[in-house]
């Protein structure tokens, strides 16, 4: 008999485009503060091995996987703390993908479920916040 369920956290729950979206904007125009033009290299290095794939290992925290990121662009590690202000501000834009699976959650509980919400992606402090802010909706 199945007794609990376990939604993913990103893009099941909230939906991620409008985060991006900011995101992205902001950060380039941090990379265009700090002289590094090239976008698309700065994205690369967030998918090496040893940065954006150990963060959600474990391997390395958040914090740690954008200071290896920005050493390598070129960017100076006294400015890690603005790399990481904008990942925080971005979760302003984070809203839940379906206004709908609110009513599913709470139905699921009324009718004897427990639910439970987990991610594999490296959250900041700010943002394991947002997450038991939805979570304990429920």
């Amino acid at each position: 008999m199945i007794k609990l369920i376990i939604f993913d956290f990103g893009d099941i729950i909230v939906d991620w485009k409008k985060w991006y979206e900011h995101f992205d904007k902001q950060i380039r125009e941090f990379l265009k503060k700090h002289n590094v033009m090239d976008f698309e290299k700065f994205v690369e290095l967030w998918h090496a091995k040893d940065i954006g794939q150990a963060s959600p290992r474990g391997e390395i925290s958040l914090h740690e996987a954008h200071r290896r990121q920005l050493e390598r662009i070129g960017i100076s590690e006294k400015f890690l703390s603005e790399y990481d202000e904008i990942d925080r501000d971005a979760l302003k834009n984070l809203e839940l993908k379906d206004s709908k699976i609110e009513d599913v959650i709470v139905k699921l509980k009324k009718i004897g479920y427990k639910v439970a919400i987990l991610s594999d992606t490296p959250y900041t402090k700010d943002t394991n916040k947002k997450i038991l802010e939805i979570s304990k909706k429920y």
